[in-house]
């Protein structure tokens, strides 16, 4: 079964005098049929003097701004760990017991 990804950036910090946002909190979702997990981490950019204006700005251009810091082989590195959390969850042992006898 595939597995899909959901970015999202979260809260922001940002420059008082224009508004440039310098780090983000962002959560990644992994899904996986009815399963699904996450992981939350912060991310710092490069101050610039020419910042797009916070206004401006979307969640999906976040999202790229988070991805193209990290590069494609931290990318693929936190959806791989997700995918094994997921893979953790369809292997482990449901436990069920019986008791027979019980008043």
């Amino acid at each position: 079964m595939n597995s899909t990804f959901e970015w999202l950036p979260g809260q922001t910090l940002r420059r008082k005098r224009d508004g440039m946002i310098y780090q983000v909190a962002y959560k990644v979702i992994c899904r996986q049929g009815d399963l699904k997990t996450s992981c939350n981490k912060v991310i710092r950019f490069v101050e610039t003097d020419n910042p797009t204006p916070f206004e401006s700005v979307t969640a999906s251009q976040v999202v790229e701004w988070i991805k193209a810091k990290l590069g494609p082989d931290k990318v693929a590195e936190i959806e791989e760990f997700l995918k094994n959390e997921i893979a953790a969850k369809e292997n482990r042992a449901t436990l069920t017991s019986t008791f027979e006898g019980e008043n």
